[in-house]
């Protein structure tokens, strides 16, 4: 009788368990598609940014390296998460799992949590940079010109022929100088 009532609070376990993941994979696959919407988003208007932009060719080709290895990697996770998925289905149809396999599991999508973070922080770093490359004044053109004396780059050409001073450190400007990338 003991053994009978060990083996059924061992599949009550099991299932609560059971039905703890499914609530966890229901939960991620909807931050997943809110995430895979808010990517897909900022990729789009990062590749507009990059084609209005007259960056240089190596900050576009990083920016655009950057942008790919975002997607694959996305492409990744989603194609890890619906293994996971079928193999929860599986398990759960074909035969009752064990708790290491549970603790597997959890263990796998701990770690694709975390790659889902890194590539949030990636993503929120180039964006960062991409603003850093725009001209301090309109914010809409590259930044091409350095302030003498100073030597801020902060500037496009339209914005420095109206400056009188820096916009940073306000030192006077007595002229200009383009900087080229490359």
């Amino acid at each position: 009788m003991t053994t009978t009532t060990n083996i059924d609070d061992d599949l009550v376990a099991l299932q609560r368990r059971e039905f703890d993941l499914r609530n966890m994979i229901s939960r991620l696959s909807n931050e997943q598609l809110g995430f895979q919407g808010d990517i897909l988003e900022f990729i789009q208007n990062m590749d507009e940014k990059l084609k209005t932009t007259t960056t240089s060719t190596q900050a576009y080709q990083e920016a655009s390296s950057q942008v790919d290895t975002n997607k694959s990697q996305l492409h990744e996770l989603v194609k890890e998460k619906q293994r996971l998925e079928a193999e929860i289905q599986a398990q759960i149809q074909g035969r009752v799992m064990d708790q290491s396999e549970y603790t597997q599991l959890e263990t796998r999508l701990d770690a694709l949590l975390e790659v889902y973070d890194a590539l949030m922080e990636k993503s929120e770093v180039l964006e960062e940079r991409q603003k850093s490359m725009n001209c301090r004044i309109c914010s809409e053109r590259t930044v091409e010109f350095a302030l003498v004396p100073c030597y801020h780059l902060c500037y496009c050409q339209p914005c420095t022929e109206t400056l009188t001073e820096c916009a940073i450190c306000h030192e006077p400007k007595k002229g200009a100088q383009r900087i080229y990338y490359g």
